[in-house]
């Protein structure tokens, strides 16, 4: 492994974030490990002295409870990491850490590190902020968990269906039981075990395809930096009939929703300008505190993959559940977790989003006011087009007729021309179905 690959590796670490070039200079100073299957790494009480980066293998960090029974804590692989606290203080060991399989690491040592920090002084300031970052999000979390427990021991998640693993079929009853399980619990578990085996050179160019912009959390009000796609970056490949966006690069929807860091709240650039009470708030708090009181809240303000934007509209998706949010901003919401699931090539998870989304637009047609006739003619275009992706072709050709009539089609001169060729295809899918009925 090469420098840079060293570097790149650092940079995963919370305290080394944003510190650039001098990272170059921390990365000579590291040793290379190996561990055999099986061995210890390091005991409970043992005098911490280095910080360990996982270049392969993988590492499980746990502590041993009365009667010598283990509790996991933590499962680490490439690029994870694991001992940062004992590059601060030098303290001892919180926990045991054992190699699962045959692993290697790159060591960080104490002295190593200190006396880096006594040649880059601006660095030493960094990763101040950085710790006084995390240690600002750790603090909100226990002061919520601890409210939470105090008032609700027992509470569960009552989990949006989007999130919930409901069929699409079944009734919409709003919301479903459970614990953070469900869509978004398989999911984070799918994307750790499909993680890519480490950066490479396409990552170091999206790095560079990104600039971070200043958000305050509409729930805890903490702020922080999200990272978005430089417009001169967009290159647009191919536009599906639902208005999808295919891209040759960087795709800005994985980059669309907010995650506090924080608290965990996402949302996007129209939550901020929803009004919320203190009663809706606090709802929410509650809600983000049991969803990541059994798991470490994940970081989203750098480059994300395509898992990691999946995992932002479900979160998305389930924060919205209790807050003041209209019918039609669901509905795209669902659209683009539906888009999302089609870049993946997961059909299965494609159409039931897409059946999500239709209903929600088509609730919010009936419901909301639209503020001139070309918002009207899109919403019923998407909902006749989303109905024929979902092979509800009657019910697409009710919507594609409603349009095609509209009294003012000639405001979305660009809206009925794309409705005409859907329409041509829809014609052909319903005359197909009549024959095979005969």
């Amino acid at each position: 492994m090469n420098a840079a690959d060293l570097v790149n590796l650092l940079e995963k670490v919370y305290i080394f974030k944003d510190i650039g070039y001098p990272l170059h200079g921390l990365a000579g100073k590291m040793q290379l490990s190996r561990f055999d299957k099986g061995s210890v790494i390091y005991k409970e009480g043992d005098e911490g002295s280095c910080l360990y980066l996982v270049s392969a293998g993988k590492v499980l960090v746990y502590t041993v409870l009365a009667g010598g029974r283990e509790m996991p804590i933590e499962t680490i692989e490439q690029p994870g990491f694991f001992g940062e606290m004992s590059l601060l203080d030098g303290g001892r060991r919180p926990a045991w850490a054992r190699a699962l399989e045959d692993t290697v690491c790159f060591c960080l040592y104490r002295q190593d590190f200190l006396d880096f920090l006594k040649e880059n002084l601006q660095v030493s300031l960094k990763i101040i902020e950085n710790l006084s970052r995390k240690l600002r999000q750790a603090d909100y979390r226990l002061r919520v968990l601890t409210v939470l427990g105090s008032r609700h021991p027992e509470r569960k998640v009552h989990l949006p269906d989007a999130l919930s693993g409901v069929s699409p079929d079944a009734p919409d009853s709003g919301q479903e039981d459970g614990f953070f399980e469900g869509m978004l619990e398989k999911h984070l578990e799918d994307a750790a075990q499909d993680a890519p085996a480490g950066p490479g050179k396409d990552e170091v160019e999206v790095k560079d395809m990104l600039f971070y912009k200043k958000y305050a959390c509409p729930i805890c009000e903490s702020k922080f930096d999200s990272p978005k796609v430089r417009s001169k970056y967009l290159r647009v490949q191919k536009i599906d009939n639902d208005y999808c966006k295919h891209y040759e690069t960087v795709n800005p929807l994985f980059y669309e929703i907010m995650v506090c860091p924080a608290c965990g709240f996402a949302f996007d650039e129209s939550i901020l300008n929803t009004r919320l009470s203190p009663g809706q708030k606090e709802k929410v708090k509650g809600l983000l505190a049991t969803v990541w009181r059994s798991r470490p809240l994940k970081e989203y303000g750098g480059e994300r993959s395509l898992e990691q934007a999946v995992e932002t509209f479900l979160l998305a998706l389930l924060c919205i559940e209790s807050i003041p949010v209209k019918m039609s901003k669901k509905g795209m919401l669902y659209l683009k977790a539906a888009w999302l699931f089609r870049f993946k090539g997961d059909e299965e998870k494609e159409l039931k989003y897409i059946k999500k989304a239709a209903a929600c637009l088509e609730q919010a047609y009936e419901k909301e006011d639209f503020i001139d006739p070309k918002s009207e003619l899109n919403i019923v275009y998407l909902i006749a087009i989303l109905n024929m992706r979902a092979g509800n072709n009657q019910e697409a050709t009710r919507w594609m007729e409603r349009i095609l009539r509209h009294p003012a089609k000639s405001a979305a001169t660009a809206v009925i021309n794309q409705a005409r060729e859907a329409w041509a295809e829809l014609r052909q899918r319903v005359r197909q179905e009549q024959e095979m009925k005969v």
